[in-house]
């Protein structure tokens, strides 16, 4: 497949989730869809739409992108990335990256940060980046991804197996631990 083929998904457009790795993504490369649906603050959509809107007016950006509002069920993004797609998770903070998992759980390969948090949840399933990573890093991640794209939704899928199993242990030993003071 040719790079413009694939689209690349990015949840939570404001400054501590990574939006200029993303917009600067959006502008400089040539993938055909790049999705930026937010959980974000009026005021930062109000700001992000407005370096947006100027990227757009001044040619740089090559692909299309769409801005999605916040909806309350996230499948509908990963439906769209489900065939051809990824998540771009480029955080500079995170307490968990619960939508890297989701993205994981949905058979949608991650490029993320490599935040000790994040990787807690993703483990090596997912591409690992510096946060602070300059745009060629970014771009090569996605390209990496996008290329042997079947081996990152295998990955994807044992981690998931992985987490369900670890959660299944862990209720268990905590229903022993409960039991105990019964």
């Amino acid at each position: 497949m040719e790079q413009g083929d694939f689209e690349v998904g990015f949840v939570n457009p404001c400054l501590h989730k990574g939006c200029t790795t993303a917009l600067n993504l959006a502008m400089g490369s040539d993938y055909s869809q790049v999705w930026l649906r937010g959980a974000y603050s009026d005021s930062n959509k109000e700001r992000f739409m407005g370096v947006v809107e100027s990227s757009i007016a001044s040619g740089q950006v090559m692909g299309e992108i769409t801005i999605v509002d916040f909806v309350p069920d996230i499948r509908s993004l990963f439906a769209s990335l489900r065939s051809h797609g990824l998540l771009l998770f480029p955080s500079h903070f995170e307490g968990y990256g619960m939508v890297a998992v989701e993205a994981l759980a949905a058979g949608i390969p991650v490029v993320s940060t490599n935040h000790p948090a994040t990787v807690e949840g993703v483990g090596d399933s997912a591409y690992l980046v510096n946060p602070y990573a300059d745009f060629d890093d970014w771009e090569w991640a996605l390209s990496e991804v996008l290329e042997d794209r079947e081996s990152w939704v295998r990955a994807s899928e044992e981690r998931i197996s992985f987490l369900r199993d670890r959660q299944q242990i862990q209720v268990l030993a905590l229903i022993d631990f409960i039991q105990g003071f019964l």
